[in-house]
């Protein structure tokens, strides 16, 4: 295959077969039942992918354009992909977690629709209800004042007298009297509508119920962070910069493959896979390995790869890729970007080639440009210098301003980027689903 690729057109010349069915056949594409009645109306594999971009299935079309791309253009579009999440990172880094953050007790934020309503002022309704009220009360207590004037100053004390009699009669009875008890009841009467309107206040603090919560909550928090300690001690601390330059070898070692994909490169893509498969730079490593078709590169007697292992490899790395945590886009977004760039790859382009030509990976000059962005600016502030968040593997610390300055480049080259791909949805495929739903 030759090292330049450069079609004007937008047919797919970079697929493996032309229909659906060899696909299912000889690369043992797998369909549901949707997608293979989908294939029954477009047998052809070029408008099946067109189809399903039409249709907004972004992760199906990236599933068969796995199967369905040449392995050298099906690896430039997978290391294509690690690298714009790798952007994207950058320009929107994931934010640091602690292993002590692990089932920390977290205060419980009520949303708004839940949160008590604030006081309203009383409405006319009330304020009338108010004054009529007092009104009445005014009117009664003249009326009693009028009372008082008219009643006899003799008969009044006999009836205070007999009033007296009375209720110390009741008192020794029933050890109260009736204005004992009318004022208790106004009591308890206020204090229940004062805590009718305070549930909280309904609440008793020293309840068995909640002194056996705090305590149970204390006794897990004790646990909680015993085990969080013994992590800690079991586990090794993760060793950033020799991470970062484990997948700056993957990334390496897959250009170089790409470029050369002979029997030494092949090899040596197994043992940096190995060195971190969990992420996605040795997913890929591992995916180009598997993309040579011979199991064993060094070895006389050949091995060959069984079919799909690629494809499947393929697709672990995309869905590594769009669930990492971390970045601007989402999800689904982040399957139509890769989409978009298979549909590159396929139609010949997005390509290797321009790079080969240079004598550098693609990797190596988006690093490159970040640095000399720094290197620029590094005469303005004695804190500046040509290192990028991104550059981890150097061996300097990296300053605040340093990163600040990285950040900004990536976040230009990541809006870049982002211009770029809307462009490319102005394609055949997504013009189309436009006129749909119009």
């Amino acid at each position: 295959m030759p090292d330049k690729l450069e079609w004007l057109n937008q047919h797919f010349v970079l697929l493996k077969a032309q229909k659906v069915a060899a696909l299912q056949a000889e690369q043992k594409l797998p369909l549901n039942t949707q997608l293979a009645e989908l294939a029954l109306d477009f047998p052809a594999a070029e408008d099946f992918i067109k189809e399903l971009g039409r249709l907004g299935k972004f992760k199906d079309g990236c599933g068969v354009l796995c199967y369905a791309l040449h392995q050298r253009a099906a690896m430039w579009w997978a290391y294509c992909c690690v690298l714009d999440l790798r952007a994207e990172l950058i320009a929107a880094p994931q934010e640091p977690r602690d292993i002590a953050d692990i089932a920390k007790p977290r205060e419980l934020k009520v949303p708004k629709w839940a949160q008590p309503l604030p006081e309203q002022p009383p409405s006319p309704e009330e304020q009338k209800a108010q004054q009529d009220l007092s009104k009445l009360v005014s009117d009664v207590n003249k009326l009693n004042a009028q009372i008082k004037r008219i009643v006899p100053p003799r008969l009044q004390e006999l009836f205070d007298n007999a009033q007296r009699q009375s209720l110390e009669l009741i008192k020794k009875e029933t050890g109260t009297d009736l204005q004992a008890v009318l004022k208790e009841a106004v009591e308890l009467f206020g204090k229940e509508s004062a805590l009718a309107d305070d549930e909280d206040a309904l609440i008793d603090p020293q309840s068995p119920i909640l002194k056996a919560e705090a305590e149970l909550k204390g006794k897990l928090e004790a646990v909680r962070v015993k085990t969080v300690d013994l992590i800690k001690q079991a586990l090794p601390e993760p060793d950033l910069k020799r991470k970062a330059l484990l997948q700056r070898n993957c990334l390496d070692g897959v250009f170089d493959y790409i470029a050369a994909p002979d029997e030494g490169n092949a090899a040596r893509l197994l043992e940096l896979g190995n060195s971190c498969p969990d992420t996605p730079e040795g997913m890929l490593a591992l995916a180009g390995y598997w993309s040579f078709g011979d199991l064993a590169p060094a070895a006389r007697q050949v091995v060959p790869t069984p079919p799909g292992l690629m494809a499947n490899g393929l697709n672990a790395l995309l869905l590594q890729c769009a669930l990492k945590a971390g970045g601007r886009y989402t999800f689904a977004e982040r399957y139509e970007r890769y989409f978009i760039l298979g549909v590159e790859t396929a139609c010949g382009r997005s390509s290797w080639g321009p790079y080969v030509e240079q004598g550098q990976s693609k990797h190596a000059l988006e690093l490159a440009n970040i640095k000399n962005y720094l290197q620029g600016h590094a005469g303005q502030s004695k804190d500046k210098g040509a290192q990028s968040a991104s550059a981890a593997d150097d061996d300097h610390p990296v300053s605040a301003s340093q990163e600040a300055d990285a950040l900004s480049a990536a976040q230009r080259a990541a809006a870049q980027a982002a211009e770029r791909l809307k462009n490319m949805r102005r394609s055949t495929f997504v013009q189309g689903r436009g006129e749909e739903q119009k």
